[in-house]
């Protein structure tokens, strides 16, 4: 059985925001209950001499970027504060690494929602499906014969697949979007790239300039005779 620590690190593997389906899919099954790979991969990403601070930022930065995130977990996922004020207690270099975790998935929400709104959407019930499913999956391994629990982790992993499927559909309906758009471009430029050729050629081109030629009668042409003074 896994020690409250291990707990802890297991569950706090969530906080990255999930990546495309194919990866997210080989994580749940490399990921299956009572396995110990997630959480030996979760500490190699933590250097042991590692002291928790981001180099180029003041002490008061990294305490509002703290608070940041805490009230991000707190406001999507309240158990997860719970995991990080224990955690901060046992261990302060990974509960650093936690909330460091954690602010970046705030950051990148944070950017897509100015960005994509109906994908920012989608991708935070992800991540709050897949923290939710992450959690139910670490009591688990402290109660592995609890049915009620198990059932919960099912629920919660259909979720997280209906979501993904619902992201991938709506990026497949911009890509179709954006290939009508690419196609109606390509039919406009075929129907008109000779005027298109020739403007951009009259653009760029000096116009070429000719001295004036006299008429065909202009050396035969001979000046009127000079009007007599009135009487």
């Amino acid at each position: 059985m896994l020690s409250i620590r291990s707990l802890l690190l297991l569950a706090l593997a969530l906080l990255v925001v999930p990546g495309p389906v194919s990866a997210q899919t080989r994580d749940t099954e490399q990921q299956q209950p009572g396995e110990r790979k997630p959480e030996a991969r979760q500490r190699k990403r933590v250097p042991t001499k590692q002291t928790g601070r981001q180099p180029g930022t003041t002490p008061q930065e990294r305490k509002q970027r703290e608070q940041d995130a805490i009230e991000f977990a707190r406001e999507h996922h309240p158990a997860l504060v719970r995991l990080l004020n224990h955690l901060r207690r046992i261990d302060q270099q990974e509960y650093n690494q936690a909330i460091r975790e954690l602010a970046r998935v705030s950051d990148r929400l944070s950017t897509l929602k100015q960005r994509n709104p109906r994908s920012y959407e989608l991708q935070l019930e992800i991540w709050k499906a897949n923290s939710s499913a992450t959690l139910l999956a670490a009591r688990i391994q402290l109660d592995p014969e609890n049915q009620d629990l198990r059932d919960e982790l099912y629920v919660a992993l259909q979720r997280k697949s209906t979501l993904q499927r619902r992201l991938l559909h709506d990026e497949v309906e911009r890509a179709k979007r954006r290939l009508k758009r690419l196609e109606e471009d390509l039919e406009r430029f075929d129907r008109d790239k000779e005027l298109l050729l020739k403007r951009e050629f009259r653009k760029l081109a000096p116009p070429v300039t000719r001295s004036a030629e006299p008429g065909p009668d202009a050396t035969d042409k001979q000046d009127p005779p000079p009007e007599e003074p009135s009487k």
